[in-house]
């Protein structure tokens, strides 16, 4: 019988002198993004894409139980009230709140009306107040005032940025017959206009203004015999020019005169008239210019 044995050995080789060396290790990179913020922001017409210190509500999106408290501007993507349904908020300058906004969030470019999402961003715009007034004018006895579009006879209050009124229909109580002196009569504005001017964006008071009715200048001339007085009763007349609305003076009961005498023929001129018949109210609407012009007196010698 023959038996075999083999052993396995193993031994620890030591090497001196030889230099070791680091291998290198690889690290990543981490890229921190904004973090989205939802917001919804509110406020009156400004004429402008920036509102100041706006009415907002944070939908979602603030970390680390940080807050946003006010509002400085909110920039949006349209100044006017009537894109209230599509408008939204480009930026926002932060007033006040623990959150850094301007390093560490950032507003979706785009409107969602989703509410209390980190993407919500949505705006609503109310109209800003605006008052149209009719400047009040003055006119005679038979001329109405200029009425209807394109009027610029107007004052406003509270246009807004670079908003323009170019002009306004007006409407008027006076007629062609109202008497002069008579009290009340209005001009009433509205439906304003302009190339640079929405109306959607303002809530429109429209203001009356006054008509003012002068006496309406009447021409005559005036003959008669010296009476030595400078009032000539049932004097002879002709009426030059004035009569308004068809109205008509077919006598006088008397004129009175600058001068009694037939030498200041010449420069005389009638400066009052009291009707004889008619259907002029001639007291009331009608004036004779204290000067001569149109109107004239010319005396005969009494015989």
């Amino acid at each position: 019988f023959f038996f075999s044995s083999r052993r396995r050995h193993t031994r620890l080789l030591t090497v001196t002198g030889v230099q070791t060396c680091a291998l290198p290790i690889s690290t990543g990179s981490v890229t921190i993004n904004k973090a989205p913020l939802g917001i919804t922001v509110s406020g009156t017409y400004s004429g402008s894409t920036t509102l100041s210190s706006p009415t907002f509500t944070v939908a979602a999106g603030l970390m680390n139980s940080e807050t946003l408290t006010s509002l400085t501007s909110a920039t949006l993507n349209s100044k006017d009230v009537a894109n209230n349904s599509t408008n939204y908020v480009t930026a926002i300058v932060k007033g006040a709140g623990t959150a850094n906004i301007a390093t560490n969030y950032q507003i979706t470019a785009a409107r969602n009306a989703s509410a209390g999402t980190n993407t919500t961003n949505t705006v609503t715009l109310s109209a800003a107040n605006l008052t149209v007034t009719a400047n009040s004018q003055t006119t005679t006895y038979g001329t109405v005032i200029s009425t209807g579009t394109g009027k610029t006879s107007f004052t406003s209050s509270g246009l807004l940025g670079t908003d323009a009124i170019d002009s306004v229909t007006l409407a008027t109580t006076q007629a062609a017959t109202t008497n002069a002196a008579t009290s009340g009569i209005t001009i009433t504005p509205s439906a304003a206009t302009g190339t640079s001017f929405t109306a959607t964006n303002y809530s429109i008071t429209y203001a009356t203004g006054g008509v003012t009715i002068n006496k309406a200048p009447l021409g005559i001339t005036v003959s008669g015999t010296y009476s030595g007085s400078t009032t000539l009763s049932n004097p002879t007349f002709t009426v030059a020019a004035g009569l308004m609305n068809s109205e008509t003076l077919t006598s006088l009961t008397s004129a009175t005169l600058n001068s009694k005498d037939v030498a200041n023929n010449s420069t005389n001129y009638v400066t009052a008239i009291v009707k004889g018949a008619g259907t002029a109210d001639i007291a009331t609407n009608y004036q004779i210019t204290a000067a001569r012009d149109r109107k004239s007196t010319r005396l005969n010698s009494s015989h």
